[in-house]
């Protein structure tokens, strides 16, 4: 299940979804916006709980990214 394209169908449709951004592997993340942390980071296309960790601190997030 593709979770980028699941949200996107669902916010078209009127369906609330839980605030998101897209990160993509090997391109740096701007961290300047307002992320608020510790935040849940999830890939794209695996299962509902297949790679998921907690990134506490900016530092853990761009480690694990």
């Amino acid at each position: 299940m593709n979770k980028v394209l699941s949200k996107q169908l669902l916010s078209l449709n009127g369906l609330p979804t839980a605030p998101y951004q897209v990160a993509v592997e090997d391109q740096r993340f701007p961290l300047d916006r307002e992320l608020v942390f510790p935040l849940i980071v999830k890939p794209a296309a695996e299962g509902s709980s297949l790679g998921v960790f907690v990134a506490d601190t900016p530092e853990e997030f761009e480690v694990r990214l």
